[in-house]
């Protein structure tokens, strides 16, 4: 039998937040483009524990070890019931968001890359495969959302 965890990530550059500011509130916004699978796993969503995060260069990137402790559940329910193409709101992540710019490198400008994954593993004829992106034919892409 086959496991499979799956990881699907998100870059946004020049971040303009001060060094240790309060976050009131964050939001990631991205669009669904497709869902496959039967597993009921709900997902997680970390962010990369890092000051300046540049685009992964491998799946190990993305690894648990190099995640911020804060993560949030984003149920599947809200995953499934968004219309494919269309843009969705996850649940607050400012605790993931607080923790990166609390680092003693952060500097308003830096990238955070926000990682969205399944926890567990799920035999893989019943995993859950989420494809998130541009909505097709535009270039609209995820948006993050925060209010300091």
């Amino acid at each position: 039998s086959e496991i499979n965890y799956n990881v699907g990530y998100f870059r946004f550059t020049n971040v303009a937040i001060d060094q240790g500011a309060t976050v009131q509130s964050a939001i990631l916004k991205p669009i669904k483009r497709s869902i496959q699978g039967s597993a009921s796993k709900d997902f997680q969503i970390a962010g990369i524990d890092a000051d300046n995060q540049g685009v992964p260069s491998s799946a190990s990137s993305l690894n648990a070890s190099n995640q911020t402790t804060a993560t949030v559940t984003l149920p599947k329910s809200t995953v499934s019931a968004v219309t494919d193409d269309d843009r969705f709101d996850t649940p607050d992540i400012k605790t993931i968001i607080q923790e990166i710019v609390n680092r003693a490198g952060w500097s308003s400008g830096n990238s955070i890359v926000l990682v969205v994954y399944t926890p567990t593993n799920v035999n893989s004829s019943a995993a859950v495969r989420v494809k998130f992106g541009s909505k097709a034919g535009t270039d609209q892409s995820a948006q993050l959302e925060i209010t300091v």
